[in-house]
């Protein structure tokens, strides 16, 4: 079915399949979300599985709107025991500024993940693109733009309780190079959004495919200035980790011999990503609207060279 939009170059459409990226969302997503309910108490994962059975009875009995209602009160349920348990644990185990307010920084992105976690159950729904179609392409752009920077924050968190401070940032570069891989290593078309096959917005897609390699730039699921964002977000992530692990033990707070090793893993988490972005084929696809062949050219070797 497609509703195109009078004037527009692009329409909306409700594919047969629904969403089309739930094996991408589910990589970034589940392991967040089981990483957070595992932090939590017993109860909260508890919630959470009464949640889905109700919700698994509303569907099978055709209730679509209850469904909706149960994911989304289910969603909110468990972030609520989750965030309970952590600042209850903050208040138990330290009064310390720094430690309660890194357990008010988690409550944030897991706030925000559980909330992904609700729109990305929603795009299940084939009704909604249907029905609502710029909701659809809305929620969609939600769940693929703010997954990656999202989960790589929760998981930082599991990766210091399992490895210690001294590897956590390690992994969690690992983690930022398969996320950036899965989400923003290229242009993503929309399940819910193409561009209209005729007329101006014809050419327009001809012009920008050749220029951007990706279509409608309308009809992408993550635009390009969010992508050059998301990608700082998730490459700086390691770093900053590693500096608010240690920076008490670098120079000023330490001497300069001691700060030598921090400064060479700062100096790999820094420039490892810098490398990987200027010899990845289409790592800076979201350049390539702004910047010739020649100017891509130079933007690589200057990477190369800052690396």
């Amino acid at each position: 079915m497609e509703q195109p939009q009078k004037g527009a170059a692009y329409a909306y459409v409700a594919p047969a399949r629904g969403f089309a990226h739930n094996g991408v969302a589910a990589a970034a997503l589940l392991p967040a979300a089981c990483l957070a309910l595992g932090f939590a108490h017993h109860l909260v994962a508890g919630v959470g599985v009464i949640g889905l059975i109700a919700t698994t009875i509303f569907d099978l009995s055709g209730a679509k709107e209850a469904t909706f209602v149960g994911i989304w009160l289910t969603v909110l349920l468990s972030f609520a025991g989750n965030a309970i348990a952590l600042l209850v644990d903050a208040d138990r185990r330290d009064r310390g500024d720094a430690y309660i307010s890194e357990r008010i920084a988690t409550v944030l992105a897991e706030a925000q993940m559980f909330a992904l976690l609700g729109c990305w159950a929603s795009l299940q729904f084939k009704w909604i693109p249907l029905q609502h179609p710029g909701a659809a392409v809305a929620l969609e752009r939600m769940v693929m733009t703010a997954s990656p920077a999202v989960s790589i924050v929760i998981l930082s968190q599991g990766f210091i309780a399992a490895v210690g401070s001294g590897l956590a940032s390690f992994y969690t570069l690992s983690v930022a190079f398969v996320l950036h891989f899965l989400f923003l290593s290229r242009p993503i078309q929309s399940s819910f959004l193409r561009p209209r096959p005729n007329g101006e917005g014809k050419r327009h897609n001809e012009t920008t495919s050749r220029e951007a390699g990706a279509g409608d730039g309308e009809s992408l699921v993550v635009k390009e200035g969010h992508a050059m964002l998301c990608t700082f977000v998730v490459f700086a992530t390691p770093s900053i980790l590693y500096l608010s692990l240690h920076f008490k033990q670098m120079f000023p707070f330490a001497s300069i011999g001691s700060t030598i090793p921090h400064f060479w893993a700062m100096l790999v988490l820094a420039s490892a990503p810098v490398m990987y972005l200027a010899l990845h084929p289409s790592a800076l696809w979201w350049a390539r609207g702004s910047l010739s062949s020649k100017g891509m050219l130079t933007l690589r070797v200057f990477l190369v060279n800052l690396a």
